[in-house]
């Protein structure tokens, strides 16, 4: 979930909050005018009484056309889960649903994305400082051969994100761990050789653990993913997605999503969809 460019982390104060319970934000007894939209906890993006840019963006889209929002944090497993129960009204944020393959997490058919996206995953590896794949990774922007076939399966990334899908590799080929934390102690203690995950992930465990040393690491952008919010695939979740595609083009044409952007710390805005 990542815009592009980190510049200084500003103070960010939230109007027009609902801090409500999870159990009110997946109360399927809401009034229809009432939005309940349910993330995971990520800092400056997605925070507990509805802090955050992301929740800034979908209070700027809806509130102005007579919704309420309700919004809470849970866990990314529960959120997919309880948008596909019809619990939630959408979930943030997610890839293109081209990308959500059938699986025990994802039920596609269930699903919607919009034409906009709310913001950019900057996909990026990790390798030890005194790596010897570190040149070729930046030189080349890509993981070499070498390690994407090895049979040690010397890669991973976290549960939950399907990069096998970007980088071409077979289930067999990888490894996956439960957070960056474990990602990065692989790492140091050579159980891997290359940790993928969104670059804002992966610097603030670095910026905000003592025991790791960012100066023990390597990180190189791969490639960029754009992120979109999830609604149901009926006709309440069209009927929203249309909605937020029509005020999202509103807003990036009068500079607005870039104020919120810049205001919670980043020098960013999505770009609208080609016609």
């Amino acid at each position: 979930m990542t815009p592009l460019r980190y510049i200084t982390k500003l103070a960010l104060s939230a109007v027009w909050l609902l801090p409500l319970q999870p159990s009110a934000c997946t109360d399927s007894t809401l009034p229809a005018n009432h939005i309940s939209v349910a993330a995971p906890y990520y800092p400056t993006f997605s925070e507990p009484e509805g802090k955050g840019v992301f929740f800034d963006i979908i209070r700027e889209v809806f509130l102005p056309e007579g919704y309420q929002v309700i919004s809470c944090i849970l866990p990314i497993r529960r959120s997919i889960r309880d948008l596909q129960l019809g619990k939630v009204d959408l979930y943030l944020t997610d890839w293109d649903k081209s990308y959500l393959t059938e699986s025990p997490l994802y039920q596609p058919e269930k699903l919607h994305t919009p034409r906009t996206p709310i913001s950019t995953e900057l996909v990026s590896a990790t390798v030890l400082a005194n790596s010897p794949w570190h040149d070729q990774i930046e030189v080349k922007n890509l993981i070499p051969e070498s390690l994407l076939r090895n049979e040690q399966h010397l890669i991973a990334w976290d549960k939950g994100f399907d990069y096998q899908r970007l980088i071409g590799l077979d289930k067999s080929s990888y490894q996956i761990v439960d957070s960056v934390k474990q990602g990065l102690n692989m790492l140091k203690a050579g159980r891997i050789k290359l940790y993928l995950n969104d670059d804002d992930n992966i610097r603030i465990v670095l910026q905000g653990r003592d025991e790791f040393k960012a100066s023990d690491f390597r990180i190189v952008p791969l490639m960029e993913q754009q992120l979109y919010p999830v609604f149901q695939n009926n006709e309440r979740g069209l009927k929203l997605a249309e909605l937020y595609d029509r005020r999202m083009r509103v807003l990036l044409l009068q500079n607005r999503i870039l104020e919120l952007y810049r205001h919670s710390g980043y020098d960013y805005q999505p770009e609208l969809p080609s016609e």
